[in-house]
């Protein structure tokens, strides 16, 4: 992921000029590590290497693409081209997140640079975050009750980190599902719309290689029902087969053979 910050406080803020720099110094970054995986690749291809072809064929169109000033997440690319121009980890194929660090006077919408980020993440399907670090490093110095109280004068019902993380959750295609028992319960990291064999293997691979189905409910419904048991015993947990997509808050329980 990328965190792109732009300054939209204090005399003459730029934040599109501020943008358009950072973006082209990314350009820059990856231009030259194509150039340089080039060079290998000739000479993979006079070695008579497998796959050197098709891989040259790919950096050269990324090349072009790159010395356009245009990043690489602009370009079309097939699944399999997309995996070999990743062998250079190119910055500019990664989603952003844009944040407008402005003035707190003029929170929580930050005024007209702000509304420029806004426009700029809009143009790339982007998420937008409006904050101010310097009053969310005040925020930080006081206590938990007090910062609420503070937020809450200027419209704001969320801390700038937290904001910013769920931004880069959502961006980076990431869910969240629970398990809940006896011992613990947890949060698990899961890519949007895995199929739910691979969101078991997240918790351990042999869930997913054993998978029989998994027992779905939502934490509202969870925290209602004051356990997994009560929802079982009322026949309220939805039984859901290897097709299902797990979605953001379900709570699992997965039943796995041997």
């Amino acid at each position: 992921m990328l965190v792109k910050v732009a300054r939209c406080f204090g005399p003459d803020p730029q934040p599109a000029a501020e943008l358009e720099e950072f973006a082209l110094d990314l350009v820059l970054a990856d231009l030259g590590s194509v150039e340089r995986r080039l060079e290998m690749v000739a000479r993979e291809v006079r070695a008579g290497k497998k796959d050197a072809t098709a891989e040259n064929e790919v950096l050269q169109v990324a090349k072009a693409h790159l010395d356009a000033g245009r990043p690489l997440r602009t370009l079309a690319l097939e699944g399999e081209q997309r995996e070999l121009i990743k062998g250079v980890f190119p910055v500019t194929l990664k989603p952003a997140v844009y944040v407008a660090n402005a003035a707190d006077e003029l929170l929580p919408g930050g005024g007209e640079p702000a509304a420029k980020v806004r426009e700029l993440a809009a143009a790339e399907s982007a998420p937008a975050i409006v904050l101010s670090a310097r009053l969310e490093a005040e925020l930080g110095e006081i206590e938990e009750h007090e910062q609420a109280e503070m937020r809450a004068g200027y419209g704001i019902d969320e801390s700038g980190l937290g904001r910013i993380a769920r931004a880069v959750w959502e961006a980076g295609g990431l869910i969240t599902y629970f398990t809940a028992g006896e011992p613990e319960v947890r949060s698990w990291p899961c890519e949007r719309d895995a199929p739910a064999p691979v969101a078991a293997g997240k918790i351990h691979t042999d869930f997913e290689k054993h998978f029989i189905r998994a027992e779905v409910t939502s934490v509202d419904e969870l925290v209602a029902a004051g356990s997994m048991e009560a929802l079982r015993a009322a026949g309220k947990l939805r039984v859901e087969g290897r097709d299902y997509r797990v979605q953001d808050g379900d709570v699992v329980f997965f039943r796995i053979g041997r």
